[in-house]
């Protein structure tokens, strides 16, 4: 009988094993690096970026998400608001909400008189004295041997006059004598179409569409509450969309508004092009009456002051947007000035234009900063003096 010879043992199962344990020891090697590489990165984008969110509103959690006026300033909240080589001023929010010390009961003997503003009033940039509210406060109360004016600071960023209604409202506890409205010379207009425009996602300030687009991500939902480090990559992604919005491209919804300057179509011109043109302006001629018969109902009175950009104030500013393109014949720089004259009469609205006051006297000091564009410390100070005496002229305070 034939034995077939049994053939040698092979090691290839063996060779395999190793070799696929090799590659998931590599794998696994290589997925702890990279969670180390990011624990570390994340840990030097901590103590590095102070702030990494693609977000000029101010510091983190400074605002709350409010379901009537959209965002609205944190009670309590006590910060530091910071732009590289510009600024870099302490934040703090009293009680009930505004940037200003607290009030109590209205005195015997006291004028009160409340400032409804967006971040000019707000004071983007300088400090809370420094803003004009405050400064108009210490305008009035100068040379008196005791103090007969209280002025509160109820500005807040990115609001208009829809705001503005709904604050003064909040704010009939403070029993004010003088309401302030203010009109700014960029998006006051095209505001009116998306109030309330902005939310609040992880602390921080978004339009409504980019808030819908973060409730569809998941990754970055839980980036705006746990990491900065992917934060760090949503910023460049998100400059990239505002180059991209900046050069005319739809993306989450939204266009970029015409020309380097928020708003210059429909303030500066006529045209039916414009978007929205006349219909905002009558829209604003509504909501204008709207808060005239609130501040009479309150027993106080209303004035309407314009709060400029600096293209507006100076001739080297408007002549400059001329040379780039942002500004041609067809566009009047004296026309929102001309609508409100006019929309203030038909109402019987106390109107105060400040532009020509800016005109009349040139700064020794920029009124204005160079990046952002708000009112500089100076800037602040003029238009605190300048409220100062046009409420003195009207008969609004004595």
């Amino acid at each position: 009988m034939t034995t077939t010879p049994t053939p040698p043992p092979s090691d290839q199962p063996t060779r395999k094993r190793r070799k696929k344990s090799g590659c998931l020891a590599r794998l696994l090697l290589s997925t702890v690096a990279l969670i180390l590489s990011l624990i570390v990165a994340e840990i030097v984008v901590r103590i590095f970026a102070d702030e990494v969110l693609p977000t000029s509103f101010g510091p983190r959690y400074m605002f709350q998400a409010d379901p009537e006026l959209g965002i609205t300033l944190t009670p309590d909240f006590e910060g530091r608001f910071a732009l590289h080589g510009e600024f870099d001023v302490s934040v703090s929010i009293n009680s009930r909400g505004y940037r200003d010390r607290e009030f109590g009961t209205k005195p015997k003997g006291i004028t009160r008189i409340i400032s409804l503003g967006d971040s000019m009033g707000f004071g983007y940039g300088v400090t809370s004295q420094d803003s004009y509210p405050k400064q108009l406060e210490a305008k009035l109360n100068e040379n008196l041997s005791q103090p007969r004016f209280e002025v509160l600071n109820a500005g807040a960023p990115a609001r208009g006059i829809q705001h503005m209604i709904r604050v003064l409202e909040r704010s009939a506890w403070f029993e004010p004598d003088v309401v302030i409205a203010s009109f700014f010379f960029v998006n006051d207009l095209i505001d009116l179409r998306d109030f309330p425009l902005h939310t609040v996602r992880g602390g921080m300030v978004w339009t409504r569409s980019i808030a819908e687009v973060i409730d569809r991500n998941g990754w970055l939902a839980f980036s705006l509450d746990y990491s900065k480090l992917s934060l760090l990559a949503y910023r460049g992604w998100f400059n990239f969309m505002k180059k991209m919005q900046g050069n005319g491209t739809r993306l989450g919804g939204a266009v970029a508004p015409p020309g380097r300057h928020w708003g210059t179509e429909a303030l500066l011109t006529d045209s039916p092009s414009s978007p929205g043109g006349e219909d905002l302006w009558g829209e604003f001629a509504g909501q204008l009456k709207l808060l005239h018969e609130k501040t009479q109902a309150m027993g106080a009175k209303l004035i309407l002051c314009t709060i400029p950009q600096e293209y507006l104030t100076r001739d080297e500013a408007w002549e400059a947007l001329e040379r780039d393109g942002t500004v041609t014949d067809k566009h009047d720089r004296d026309l929102p000035s001309k609508k409100l004259t006019k929309i203030c009469a038909e109402i019987g609205v106390a109107f105060y234009d400040t532009v020509p006051d800016f005109r009349a006297k040139p700064p020794t000091k920029t009124r204005f900063f160079r990046l952002n564009k708000h009112f500089s410390p100076a800037g602040n100070a003029f238009v605190g003096e300048l409220l100062a005496r046009r409420l003195r002229a009207k008969g609004f305070v004595r």
